[in-house]
């Protein structure tokens, strides 16, 4: 039996340096192997959740875009019902002062003023009483 262990003994010095070699070797590759099935198996998780990411920025912004559209809408249609309210304003104020008695006397230096001031309004800017009293426009003498 010594012979054997001796001829064991003798086998294992002679292949121990490259054995080792081989084990270590297919230890390392076992070990690349996890890392890479590992980093493969993450990657597709980590895509799933960057595209779910993605597609919940995109609904926020669509989410967004629709409000700000929302309120700009509101804003121009409420622009639009102050205008009309500022002009129906302006036209029941003109008729209010044409159909008041007296409406074609002068009250002076006053009333010429206030007359001219209401001339300058889009509303009574026709007026026969107000072509006398129109400034040329600035903008335009300015060209």
């Amino acid at each position: 039996m010594s012979g054997l262990i001796a001829v064991a003994i003798s086998l294992l010095r002679r292949f121990a340096g490259p054995l080792i070699a081989g084990l270590a070797m297919l230890l390392l590759m076992l070990v690349a192997g996890g890392l890479v099935w590992n980093g493969w198996r993450d990657a597709g998780a980590r895509s799933q959740a960057r595209e779910a990411a993605r597609q919940r920025a995109d609904a926020a912004v669509a989410e967004a875009s629709d409000q700000a559209s929302r309120a700009a809408l509101e804003a121009v249609a409420a622009q639009g019902a102050r205008e009309t309210d500022r002009q129906v304003h302006e036209q029941e104020t003109r008729n209010d002062i044409l159909s008041a008695p007296d409406a074609g006397a002068s009250a002076g230096a006053a009333g010429d003023a206030g007359l001219a001031g209401l001339c300058r309004r889009a509303v009574y800017r026709d007026h026969p009483r107000c072509a006398g009293l129109r400034r040329p426009d600035p903008a335009a003498t300015a060209r």
